[in-house]
This record gives structure tokens, C-alpha cells and sequence, in this order.
């Protein structure tokens, strides 16, 4: 018995016998005595279970708060092992292009799988190479330097693998690629490269045809009021250009110079015209009446192109021609013009007549 239960029994014991003296000197009903007795008594027992209850839970809760500021015993944890891989092949984002990957893979068994895999190292191998070719996946082959320094991060972090029967990470992580792809790729960007800088020059040269014919070659007078813009003091030499600009201006649109501009041509420039004759009137019925040639202006050579012209506008074959020829020659030497007559016969080999002998009896 405890010193407390003690003290609870003597009080409980003191209380009863002052309840019996205090009844037979007062002289109070026995039974009254008797149940102040047996209230006292229980009240102190009550009492005394009370406080040994709230003692117990006392306890308790010292007890639970040094279990709490221990430290408690930690089981030692699994084994750790690690195996090297090397150049395992990753798919890139462009198909036949692979990073070559070598890593040393840590692993360790997780607790409630112990001893359930024959191979658990093999695990490991594959949950690093599956988290290596997700990230492997969207990169480009060019970017594998990048690509390394991604996966050091990604795989440095243990992670169980999908059974959940290894926990796995990887460090030393190297990621090549095939010497062969990469001279393809250098290959590869540096016609690229090229390609952009050509396809670059051809839209600017398109660009600058396009402005030169549309807009500054489109008559001689754009194109001299284009140089005089880049040559406002030069006035006279945009005079003497007016040629050249009529000239340009012709080309640019596959036409012959502008009558009016042709007199500023040197005549070696200038296209030879093919004699004819040109309408200057009319009948009425739609039919010319008047002509006027457009040959060359050299005496000798008017005479053969207006024969020419003349035959153009019969329509003579062949045959007509030379016979057509012959009348002609034959008019132009009776007016006096040999040299003349015999450039016409020699134009449309006409056979010169034999000399009459009355001529050479003269």
C-alpha cells in the first residue's frame, strides 16, 4: 500500500469514528449513523480512484512526450548497388537519327520485395533507359549536348521503377552521337544555310527586276526621271542619255524605240526595217489608196528595196519575182541608171540579156 492510499484509509477511518462519537453523544438514530458511515467511507474510495486514474493518464503523457524527443531507432537501410551501361542507343525526334547514352545506374531493392527478383539490377537498367529515351524523344540529334546536362537532372533523382520493386538513379551521364550522323547534320545545316541566303538573293533580285520593269523602264521618260532623282545636278548628261534611256526602255519591253526618240539613235543601233509600204488612206471601203515607203533613204538602195516592197504587196511567187525584176531592171536602165538596174537583177538573180548586135556593130 502507498504512502497516498494510506493517508486515504486514515482519513476515511478518522472521518467514520467521528461520525460514531459525534451519534452516540448527540444520540442519533442508529441508522443514520450507519449511512453517514458507508457515504464516508465510499466518498474516500471514489476519491482514491480518481486520483489514481488521473495519475495513470499522467503518465502516459510524460511517457509518449520522452518517446517523442528520443530518437528513434532507425532500421538500417538496403544495400545500394551499381552497374555501368554503355552507348545505349536513344531515338531522337528525327527517325534514323539515335544519341548514344553511358551512365552509371545506382539501385537498391525496396523492402517488401525483398528477395522476389532474381534480377533486380536488370530492373533498374531498364527504368533508367525508359525515363533516358522519354526525355531523349523530343530532341533534335544536333541538340545531344544539351541533352546530357537535361538527363543529369532528370535521372540524378532515385525513382521506383513501374513495379515498384527498385528504386533507381543514374550519375556520370554521356550523351554522343555517331561521328558519321553528325558530319550529315554540319552537311546538312550548311546547305541549308546556303539555300536561305540564295533563296534570300533570288527574291531581292526578283524584287529588283520587278521595280526596273514596272516602274522605272516602262517609258524613256520614267527611266530619265528615275536618273535625274539620283543625279539632280546633272541635268545635261540626262540629255545626252535620252538615247540610251530610249534604247533601254525598248529592250526592257521587246520593242523597237519610239519614233520620237529615233533621230537620238545611232543608226548602227537601230533595227534594219523590212521595206514596205504603209496605208495613208482610204477608198471608203476600207481598201488603200495611198502609200508611203518605208525603206532606206540611200539612192541605189531605194530603187532595189522599192522593188522588193512592190513584190510584197503583189504577193508574186517565186517566179513572179524575177520576172517582175527583169520589167524593172529594163525601166530603170532605159531611164539612164545602169548600176541601178543591175543591183535589181543581181537582188533577184535575173540573168543579164546578151548584148544585141546592133550594139556591138556601135
Amino acid at each position: 500500500m502507498t504512502s497516498d492510499t494510506r493517508a486515504i484509509v486514515g482519513v476515511a477511518l478518522g472521518s467514520v469514528a467521528i461520525l460514531l462519537v459525534l451519534g452516540v453523544s448527540l444520540h442519533w438514530p442508529v441508522w443514520l449513523v450507519v449511512v453517514l458511515v458507508v457515504v464516508g467511507t465510499a466518498t474516500a474510495v471514489t476519491a482514491d480512484a480518481l486520483r489514481r486514474r488521473d495519475r495513470r493518464h499522467r503518465l502516459a503523457a510524460q511517457a509518449a512526450a520522452r518517446s517523442q524527443s528520443m530518437p528513434v531507432a532507425m532500421l538500417p537501410p538496403p544495400p545500394e548497388y551499381q552497374t555501368v551501361i554503355k552507348d545505349i542507343a536513344l531515338r531522337s525526334v528525327l527517325p534514323d537519327y539515335h544519341f548514344m547514352i553511358t551512365a552509371t545506374v545506382h539501385w537498391r531493392s525496396v523492402a517488401r520485395f525483398e528477395g522476389s527478383h532474381v534480377n533486380p539490377g536488370a530492373h533498374a537498367v531498364d527504368s533508367i533507359i525508359n525515363r533516358a529515351q522519354e526525355a531523349a524523344a523530343t530532341e533534335q540529334p544536333a541538340m545531344y549536348a544539351g541533352l546530357q546536362h537535361r538527363l543529369t537532372g532528370v535521372l540524378g533523382v532515385a525513382q521506383p521503377n513501374q513495379s515498384g520493386s527498385v528504386e533507381a538513379w543514374a550519375d556520370q551521364v554521356l550523351v554522343t552521337l555517331p561521328e558519321a550522323d553528325l558530319a550529315r547534320l554540319r552537311r546538312m545545316a550548311a546547305i541549308r544555310k546556303d539555300r536561305e541566303v540564295w533563296e534570300y538573293e533570288r527574291e531581292h533580285e526578283r524584287s529588283r527586276r520587278a521595280y526596273l520593269a514596272d516602274d522605272v523602264l516602262t517609258s524613256t521618260g520614267s527611266a530619265l526621271v528615275w536618273w535625274l532623282s539620283r543625279n539632280e545636278q546633272d541635268v545635261a548628261g540626262a540629255v545626252e542619255l535620252i538615247g540610251t534611256f530610249a534604247r533601254l526602255t525598248a529592250a526592257a519591253r521587246n520593242e523597237d524605240v519610239e519614233e520620237l526618240f529615233r533621230h537620238l539613235v545611232p543608226p548602227s543601233a537601230l533595227p534594219d526595217r523590212v521595206p514596205g509600204f504603209a496605208p495613208l488612206g482610204s477608198d471608203g471601203a476600207g481598201q488603200p489608196v495611198n502609200f508611203q515607203f518605208n525603206g532606206a533613204t540611200t539612192p541605189h538602195a531605194r530603187v532595189v528595196d522599192l522593188a522588193t516592197a512592190m513584190m510584197g504587196v503583189l504577193n508574186l511567187d517565186d517566179f513572179g519575182r524575177v520576172m517582175f525584176a527583169e520589167r524593172v531592171a529594163k525601166v530603170i536602165e532605159a531611164a539612164g541608171d545602169a548600176t541601178a538596174a543591175q543591183e535589181v537583177r543581181a537582188r533577184f538573180d535575173v540573168v543579164s540579156p546578151e548584148p544585141r548586135p546592133e550594139d556591138s556593130d556601135t
